[in-house]
């Protein structure tokens, strides 16, 4: 197969036009068939189009065959062809008209009518640019998933805890109606992988990323906005276009549509305005109109023309911190509104056991808890993880740097009983300096050295019996693992070592 673009004068001109109910108009309707009718015309334009995926990675691999069993023919731009690109030929068969590889793979995108880019291409990038003003249709496996979903799709978004919150609210649906509930997104499942399985009669949970929502001309008809901080900003270059970014989840949404949001946050209350949608809230310290709230050690829950009724107590919930209690709330407004009865949303609370790598409890060692939150991967997460806590600390933290601020890391250590702040990768010297200027002892900040494992060795040194040793990097993963679950996984494996094996493990994570 050829490695180059099309360099024809006709292949300069897009060849399709894209309808307005895809491009902005909003989702499509559902008809009771496996697609809108609206979907099958999107397909057959898409079809007659020159259609490029931009690597492919986990979501463009169950995208690419998504459109290989539609008849949908596309080419792979990327630097390097994937280690396993013949079976990949293999399987997707002539659908794969061939590869545009090399260091300048983003060039030429203007060639395409059609053009789905990964996550980690910002869309607003200076080679989609050009392509979407020469009529070059901007796409993304998310955003095509919407486009033709045939079921009522809730999207969940924040800085953090979206994906206990989408899970929760997953497990809740099924709990209530006991029918066909369907989560993926951010939260690892591409959803077009299923798309043809989903009937009208199903629910769809999406934790939406502010990667994935970057581009986003529909919102849900379903919508959470959890607390909206700062992240990314290495990505987005400024708190304004992340926090644009994140409001898309409701910015198109209609006056059908509900949303819930933070009333404890500002940002999420600002971003919430945008949208016409019925508007729940939820919080941790208030009573709110509708919605679900917080109040003498219960969640308690109002909707749009019912009464206040308790839902839950706190002891039912299994997860750590009180930043949790808002994540429960927010998941307990929006089962709420999909009419999932008090009884049934408790069972589904009780039930619920938190997912990996966020506040797990890994091992018991010597009477010392380890805990992994590998995905506190900011600072504000990071402060939230230390206040989950009542015993002395050792924190492990560090990584590879978002562009963020590690003042409000470093108040959260200097008011919290942290014994010492181990740090690691490359920003560890940003952080050591945020401690210093808070105040902390210099002689309490360690060297974690260039590998778990002496990492974890140093704070299980400077641990005492009834401590917990915590990783919560406040940092993402890449400088040093592949992710944030490779880094967690680090993290168990090097407690297990500490004692050959031995120590207990125990999952009661969040």
């Amino acid at each position: 197969m050829e490695d180059s673009h099309q360099n024809d004068a006709e292949a300069l001109q897009p060849s399709v036009s894209w309808p307005e109910s895809v491009t902005g108009g909003g989702a499509l309707a559902p008809e009771g068939e496996a697609l809108a009718p609206e979907g099958e015309a999107l397909l057959e334009r898409m079809r007659r189009s020159r259609t490029a995926l931009l690597g492919l990675g986990v979501e463009h691999r169950a995208l690419a065959r998504f459109l290989a069993t539609r008849g949908i023919r596309f080419r792979v731009c990327d630097a390097v062809r994937p280690p396993d690109w013949e079976i990949l030929e293999q399987e997707l068969g002539a659908w794969l008209q061939g590869w545009c590889l090399g260091a300048a793979y983003l060039q030429g995108l203007e060639d395409f009518d059609l053009v789905f880019r990964t996550p980690g291409i910002a869309p607003d990038c200076r080679e989609l640019d050009r392509a979407r003003k020469r009529g070059t249709w901007i796409c993304s496996q998310t955003r095509l998933f919407a486009a033709l979903c045939p079921a009522p799709l809730i999207g969940v978004t924040g800085t953090k805890g979206k994906g206990t919150t989408a899970s929760l609210l997953a497990a809740m649906l099924r709990t209530g109606d006991r029918q066909r509930v369907w989560l993926g997104g951010n939260i690892g499942t591409p959803p077009i992988r299923w798309l043809g399985e989903i009937s009208t009669a199903d629910r769809v949970v999406l934790e939406l990323s502010s990667f994935q929502l970057a581009d986003w001309e529909t919102s849900p008809h379903g919508a959470v906005l959890l607390h909206v901080t700062r992240d990314h900003l290495d990505y987005h270059g400024s708190v304004t276009a992340y926090r644009q970014a994140k409001q898309r989840i409701c910015r198109y949404q209609e006056e059908a549509d509900w949303l819930v949001v933070d009333d404890d946050c500002p940002a999420a209350r600002t971003l919430a305005r945008s949208s016409p949608a019925t508007l729940l809230r939820f919080s941790r310290t208030h009573a709110v109109r509708y919605g679900a709230w917080v109040h003498d050690r219960q969640i308690h829950m109002r909707m749009p023309g019912g009464l206040s009724q308790p839902v839950c107590s706190l002891a039912d919930i299994r997860l750590r911190g009180p930043h949790n209690w808002g994540n429960v709330a927010a998941a307990v407004a929006a089962a709420g509104m999909c009419g999932v009865a008090p009884a049934d949303i408790r069972q589904a609370v009780r039930s619920f056991g938190g997912l990996p790598h966020r506040l797990q409890q890994v091992a018991l060692y010597h009477d010392i808890a380890f805990f992994d939150d590998s995905l506190a991967t900011t600072p504000e997460a990071a402060a939230a993880s230390l206040a989950a806590f009542d015993h002395p600390v050792v924190l492990l933290a560090g990584g590879a740097g978002k562009g963020l601020d590690y003042g409000v890391l470093a108040d959260a250590i200097v008011r919290h009983p942290v014994r010492a702040v181990v740090l690691i990768g490359q920003d560890a010297g940003r952080i050591a300096a945020a401690l210093a200027a808070a105040g902390f002892a210099a002689h309490r900040v360690v060297d974690g050295g260039t590998s778990m494992d002496a990492a974890v060795r140093s704070a299980h040194g400077r641990a005492r019996r009834g401590d917990v040793v915590l990783l919560a990097p406040a940092c993402a993963s890449f400088d040093m693992f592949d992710d944030y679950a490779h880094r967690g996984a680090a993290f168990a494996a090097a407690v297990q070592a500490l004692s050959g094996g031995s120590a207990g493990s125990r999952n009661t994570g969040s």
